[in-house]
Order: structure tokens, then C-alpha cells, then sequence
């Protein structure tokens, strides 16, 4: 990410005065959709993804780090925030400066939520601008008509049940509906040989082991606090419960790194990064729908990917996943 930016920040402009060729530097301004921290001693390149809504363009902040090149390509542009600038408030218009056509960006499928190895699967086939900003925030993005589509799975603690009641609770007077996605396993990803011989989650605690977390509304994050409070653990006695990260393959790299002992997530991601594995439940990752959006060509082609032969012989090649009729529409009418 470093490399790229530097190319194209110092190189760029040296070689296009060197040629007397220059390129056309083309900007699109939009409504910024989630607040942006920044740094008062430096200038920042943020990569964003655009999405046209109702009202204007919808620009979003992709994950930050030299090291997260995917945040790269899946960018529509970059939002430059200026040297002594605190931050950026969601709401605010920015200006950003484009890394695909207008046309590229129009077409892509949304989608804003919860982050699982699927989405980047799902996006290697057809338009879909994907941003991980956990399950609750996927929820709060549809609401706020900020998103096509938001992946969740959220578990209710008294009921059982996943996303239907949150969904209920959050649009209590409109009707909605969700798409079925896939069955996956949530588990405790250790090191390799497991050293500190953790079986469960109240190990965590009594093994003084360094953790690392999933943000805050997000469905891991929410399935950790159901187990702590159904053991009558204080979170407060983990070591690194306020230690986050966005991804599943975050938290994975952070204890294949040694920057932590463990963390939860899923059998997939344990297995790219070489970590051992422990599960304890299995989880439903489905697909709440923006209303205005229900019955769109890109709803539609979704929807057909999810059910097609293609996608269900990719997802049996994955470890810790099942299908439950992909694509079945759950409708919830009020």
C-alpha cells in the first residue's frame, strides 16, 4: 500500500513533467458514511468505497495499514484529509479522488456488515463493493439507506435465534426481508500446539491468555459476551478484551504474529493462517436487504449466485461451512 502511494504521489507527477504527458485526475464528492480519525501531525490517504444512493454518492472508509493491500483494489478512490484535520464526522461531504470509472461504481452491489471469507469469494464473480463494519453496523447502514445488502449474524441471547429478532427489533414497522446465506462454525483460534492447552472460553480468562477481539456490534463480538455472561464472566478479567480487530483474518494474523495468544473467529480463517482450532457453535451469516432495493436486478442476481451450482461447489471446498437453502428469501411483514 505504501509502495503504491508513494509511486503515485512522488513518481507520478515527476515522470508526467519529465514526458509533458499528464493524466486526468478525476473527483466526485459524496456524503461521508462513517466517521474518519485522523492523525493532527500528517496528512492522510484514506481508501474509500462509493455507492450511488438516493440522495448523491455514499463514500465509505475502507480498513487502514501499509500491509492491507486488499483495501487497494477494492477502493473506488482515495479521501485525502489534511495535515492538522482531527477527523472527518459521518454526514460530512468530502471530496474524493476517483481509482475506477463512475460507470464501475454505479453497477457494484453494496454491501455493509459483518466480515466473513464469503463476501471476497461472492466478490470474485460478480460487482460487489463489500465493507466490514460488523453486523450491527450493517443494520445501522441499511437503516440509514446506506447499503444494498448487510451481512449478519447475530445471535439473540434469549430467544436462540440468528438476525430475525434483531431484525424485528430494529424495523419494527417495515417489512423486510433476509436472504439465506451459509452455516459456518465460530470458534477459539490458539497457536499451533495450542501451548497454553485452551479448551474452552473461560480458559481465556484462567490462562491469563493475551486476546484479541472482534469491534464492537459485530456478531463474533456478540457471540463472545452470550458465552461470558451464560459462565458469569466478567470481561473486564480478559487480557485484551478491548483489543480489536475488523476481520476474522486480522484476529487470525495477530496470534499467528505473537501479538496475541487468541481470539475468536472462524475454522477457515484458522486454517490460512495455520492456527489450531477449537469450535464451539455454529452460526448463521445471512443477508438483511435495503427495502427500496427488494425487488432490483442486482437483488435478483444476487440471489441467483447464492443458489447457483458454482457457488455451493466453492463454499464445499471451504472447512467449516454448510449450506440451508442459499438464497431463500425469509420475508418478515408488519
Amino acid at each position: 500500500m505504501s509502495a503504491y502511494l508513494a509511486m503515485d504521489i512522488f513518481l507520478k507527477p515527476l515522470l508526467e513533467n519529465m514526458t509533458k504527458l499528464s493524466s486526468e485526475t478525476k473527483c466526485i464528492e459524496g456524503k461521508l458514511g462513517k466517521n474518519i480519525n485522523s492523525s493532527l501531525k500528517h496528512k492522510e490517504l484514506v481508501r474509500v468505497t462509493i455507492h450511488k444512493g438516493d440522495n448523491g454518492y455514499i463514500v465509505m472508509p475502507l480498513s487502514r495499514g501499509a500491509g492491507i493491500t486488499t483495501s487497494l483494489s477494492k477502493a473506488d478512490g482515495i479521501l485525502e484529509i489534511p495535515r492538522a484535520v482531527e477527523g472527518i464526522g459521518a454526514g460530512e461531504i468530502v471530496k474524493v479522488r476517483l481509482l475506477k470509472s463512475i460507470k464501475e461504481i454505479d453497477d457494484n452491489l453494496i454491501s455493509v456488515g459483518s466480515h466473513d471469507i464469503v463476501m471476497d469469494l461472492i466478490g470474485d464473480s460478480i460487482k460487489l463493493c463489500s465493507t466490514h463494519v460488523g453486523s450491527f453496523g450493517g443494520i445501522l447502514a441499511i437503516k440509514q439507506e446506506n447499503a444494498h445488502i448487510a451481512p449478519i449474524h447475530m445471535l439473540d441471547e434469549e430467544s436462540g435465534v440468528y438476525n430475525v429478532p434483531f431484525v424485528n427489533k430494529y424495523f419494527p414497522n417495515e417489512d423486510m426481508i433476509l436472504i439465506k446465506g451459509v452455516e459456518r462454525v465460530q470458534g477459539i483460534m490458539v497457536q499451533k500446539g495450542n501451548p497454553l492447552g485452551i479448551k474452552e472460553i473461560k480458559d481465556i480468562i484462567s490462562k491469563k491468555a493475551r486476546f484479541v477481539n472482534r469491534q464492537r456490534g459485530s456478531g463474533t463480538r456478540i457471540l463472545l459476551d452470550y458465552y461470558l455472561k451464560k459462565e458469569e464472566m466478567n470481561s473486564e478479567e480478559i487480557i485484551g478484551y478491548d483489543y480489536e480487530m475488523a476481520t476474522h483474518l486480522d484476529v487470525a494474523m495477530a496470534i499467528k504474529n505473537g501479538t496475541a495468544d487468541v481470539g475468536l473467529g472462524i475454522m477457515e480463517a484458522a486454517k490460512i493462517a495455520d492456527l489450531d482450532f477449537i469450535s464451539i457453535s455454529k452460526e448463521e451469516y445471512d443477508f438483511l436487504v435495503n427495502p427500496r432495493m427488494k425487488n432490483s436486478d442486482k437483488i435478483k442476481g444476487f440471489i441467483e449466485f447464492l443458489k447457483s451450482d458454482f457457488f455451493k461447489r466453492k463454499i464445499s471446498e471451504l472447512d467449516g461451512y454448510s449450506l440451508n437453502k442459499p438464497g431463500k428469501i425469509i420475508r418478515m411483514e408488519k
